[in-house]
Formats: structure tokens, sequence, C-alpha cells
């Protein structure tokens, strides 16, 4: 079923923590991973803004400790222990709505509507949340982004916000076509969590991409 698309002030809260297997369109190979996400808007050495993607035979690291020294770090790919790439800013914030305005009586529109969504080679029913960020009525530098989620028990593991993402679709500078990241199996973190704790500890720069020699990737 599919219903009429709706402003709404009742969206949910994603986790800023989880892990899910991934489909990413332009990642290494089949574009098949496993992802572990931690997003911290004001990022620091101690706590960073960082995702790791596992795919066959290679790994990312995107990490984020400041608004200067981000970067991404490749390894196993293109047979290479670990090079790097530049990151620009923080990594994308999984989040309804993930943009705002300074002025706090400002919002932004958030739709609502039932949808189906085709995710992992299955057509499901989700609950389909959108909204636009064009502060400068400029349809190149506009950007639209549909979050689609189901229900879960909240409170139950890992489920701390009674949601989880099946699917982030986002387009951006007017082009129509929509990139899709789909999502399964996905486990949130408590932020308040021992299990929380012990799921951050991994967001660490290894040690084989910490040498001052550390190539760019190519």
């Amino acid at each position: 079923a599919v219903t009429g698309q709706e402003i709404t002030t009742d969206y949910p809260t994603l986790p800023t923590k989880w892990e899910a297997e991934t489909i990413e369109p332009g990642a290494p190979g089949s574009g098949k991973g496993i992802e572990a996400y931690s997003f911290v808007d004001v990022p620091s050495y101690d706590t960073p803004s960082a995702l790791w993607s596992n795919y066959t035979g290679c790994q990312r690291l995107i990490y984020v400790p400041n608004n200067y020294d981000q970067k991404r770090y490749l390894l196993g790919c293109d047979s290479v222990d670990c090079c790097y790439e530049e990151q620009d800013g923080n990594q994308v914030e999984f989040q309804i709505p993930n943009v705002g305005y300074s002025n706090p009586s400002k919002t932004v529109d958030v739709y609502y509507q039932k949808a189906n969504v085709t995710n992992w080679g299955e057509n499901v029913e989700a609950d389909e949340w959108s909204w636009s960020w064009n502060p400068f009525d400029n349809p190149l530098l506009s950007q639209d982004w549909r979050a689609y989620t189901q229900p879960c028990d909240k409170g139950s593991k890992g489920c701390p916000t009674g949601v989880k993402l099946i699917q982030w679709q986002s387009r951006a500078a007017g082009i129509p076509d929509w990139y899709a990241t789909e999502f399964k199996n996905f486990k949130g973190f408590d932020d308040d969590s021992d299990e929380s704790d012990k799921f951050l500890t991994q967001f660490q720069i290894p040690d084989i991409c910490q040498k001052s020699n550390l190539l760019q990737c190519a």
C-alpha cells in the first residue's frame, strides 16, 4: 500500500551508532559489505566520527577527528596494504532530517508516506521520510533525501530508537537519479550502554596506516 505524502513533525530519530549489511553503488566488487558507523557532530580524537566498511578483500575507514585532519583509509584495496584519500568535512549524517537552519525559528519540512521499495532484491513496505535543502533557491545547489524505515520494539536489543533503517536515498545538483544505499540486519546501539562502549573501540586508525610516508591512493 502507498499513501499520499503529508508534512509531519512526528518523525523518528535514527541511531547515531549502528552496524548493518549494506549495498552501496560504487563500492568495491558487488557493492555488498558490512559497515559500522558512529556519527559525532563535533568530533575529536577521543570521539571521532567514523565509518568502517568491510568488503571482500578490501576495507575502508572514514576517520574524522576534527575539521582539518579527516581522511579515508583504504586497506587491501588495489593490492595496497594501506593508502589514504582526502575526506571533505564530516561523513554523511544518517538522520531525519540531516540539515537545519541556524535560525531556530526556521525548520526543514519533512514529508511522510507509506511506500514500497526494493531492498536487497525484495519489494517491502516501509515508512518513507523525505526532505530537501535549497537555501539559495538554486536547483544546482539543491539536495534531496529519502529515508526508509521499519518499526522495531524500542529499547529491545539493536533498537534503541524504535526504528531500523532499511534504505537511504539522496540526489543533488538537480540530477533526477537517486543514489541509494540498502541496509539489512540493521542493529543500532544505545549511547549509554556497555555494548556501545565496546562497539566504539574499533574506530581507530590501524597501525599499518600510521606510517609517516603513507601514500595517497592512486
